[in-house]
């Protein structure tokens, strides 16, 4: 008939696989830093694309301000055709021309 494992063999088995339980699972202060180190990454990340979203914000802006002064030299432009066309019609009757337009 096997022995039976005699208290002291089972204490020592129980304090090997607690040790071995312990390093497999890191403590507190182990996934504290962890957290705060993906935390910190994570801030970054989003720093970073904050900066970006307002690179891209300023250069619409900008783009709007351009594309307004277009807009605008357009409308005078077509302001002066009007009062040319208009020019050219006095002077066409004065002279009995009639327009290709």
């Amino acid at each position: 008939m096997p022995f039976l494992n005699s208290p002291h063999e089972s204490v020592a088995n129980e304090a090997t696989a607690t040790a071995a339980s312990e390093s497999a699972i890191p403590d507190s202060s182990t996934r504290t830093g962890a957290q705060r180190d993906a935390l910190a990454g994570l801030d970054e990340v989003i720093r970073k694309m904050i900066l970006e979203r307002s690179v891209v914000q300023t250069d619409i802006i900008q783009q709007r301000a351009v594309l307004n002064r277009q807009v605008a030299h357009l409308s005078s432009i077509d302001e002066n055709i009007q009062n040319l066309q208009g020019v050219w019609a006095n002077m066409a009757t004065d002279f009995s021309l009639t327009s290709n337009k």
